[in-house]
């Protein structure tokens, strides 16, 4: 009896396993987790610091044409357009999750990673001059 819970458990455990790998088999990025991409928080004094941390990131996850403007938005009748939203939101919330609550608040209602990128550069770089 308890043999037999245990493999019914084990077998739900594996088939549990196969759905969630069977989701993110063709996904190039990392499973929807939060993911710290740097322990200096941009806090309004920090620009410079937050900007390397947040660039090196950002490149190691290929994603950098969304902060530099080459991953361009395709009119949104077109296939890819799911595809580059979510890869979009993607970014913007790494970037806004990068950010203090007091500074990030200010970017949530930003439309694309690359306008918060040059946001935070305008707003923040000037302060470190």
């Amino acid at each position: 009896m308890i043999s037999s819970m245990a493999d019914s458990c084990v077998n739900a455990i594996n088939t549990r396993c196969q759905n969630l790998k069977s989701l993110f088999r063709n996904w190039t990025d990392a499973p929807p987790v939060l993911i710290r991409i740097t322990g200096h928080k941009l806090n309004g004094y920090n620009f410079l610091q937050w900007c390397q941390y947040v660039f090196m990131f950002i490149c190691g996850k290929g994603k950098d044409d969304y902060l530099i403007g080459l991953a361009q938005a395709p009119c949104v009748q077109d296939a890819t357009y799911e595809k580059w939203k979510a890869k979009n939101q993607m970014v913007m919330s790494w970037l806004i999750n990068s950010m203090t609550t007091e500074v990030g608040e200010n970017f949530l209602l930003y439309e694309t990673a690359q306008d918060i990128w040059e946001a935070t550069k305008e707003a923040y770089s000037i302060q470190e001059k």
